[in-house]
């Protein structure tokens, strides 16, 4: 399994970003000759196999300024796209991140299946299930919800490590979701802006 992992950090310069990611990652990464004991299946120093920069959600943060050399792998948008002036980054210094932005633009591909959501609530899953006539305002409040879930996981990712070390699971089970992201989000906002965020594809 494969998860957005956002991680926070103080920059330390004498290091290339790579190095002092593996650093902060290596408590949370299974050493190849590690085995877990038989009374502690979920480890919570032991967390996955591997992970990258950027990798499946390569793009994640946004930025409006182009070619400062702290972005990670920055990439500018083409002219005739719709965030022509931005360019896609896999992080950076928070002062550079237009996170707003990014929780914007969730949010608006967080509309496009307003449709399809009005539907299944309302038809079921099967051709045959019976229609329910339910109140569009039911709907619309479950899925306002919903909207702000992306938008959240937008910039906070599936889980989030903090710049002391801590490893906040982002899979708290049912009800959990909206802590981890209202903790998760109410973190990165408070950080300075020098802090750095980098988004990481992490295999479990």
């Amino acid at each position: 399994m494969y998860k957005p992992v956002v991680v926070a950090l103080n920059r330390e310069l004498s290091l290339d970003l790579e190095r002092q990611l593996e650093r902060i990652m290596h408590p949370f990464t299974h050493e190849p000759w590690y085995v877990e004991p038989a009374d502690d299946e979920c480890s919570p120093t032991h967390r996955c196999d591997g992970w990258r920069i950027g990798g499946r959600w390569s793009g994640r943060y946004l930025s409006s300024v182009v070619d400062d050399p702290d972005l990670v792998n920055s990439l500018c948008f083409p002219k005739d796209s719709p965030l022509a002036g931005y360019v896609a980054c896999d992080g950076g210094p928070k002062r550079l991140l237009d996170l707003e932005r990014v929780r914007r633009t969730a949010g608006e591909e967080a509309w496009l299946r307003w449709p399809r959501f009005v539907a299944e609530r309302r038809g079921g899953p099967g051709f045959w299930t019976p229609r329910k006539e339910e109140p569009l305002h039911v709907i619309r409040a479950e899925f306002d919800e919903y909207v702000e879930v992306e938008r959240a996981r937008a910039v906070t990712g599936a889980d989030l490590v903090t710049h002391d070390g801590e490893w906040i699971d982002g899979d708290g089970g049912p009800g959990k979701a909206d802590e981890y992201f209202r903790r998760a989000g109410e973190y990165i906002d408070k950080l300075d802006d020098d802090a750095w965020l980098v988004c990481l594809t992490v295999h479990f």
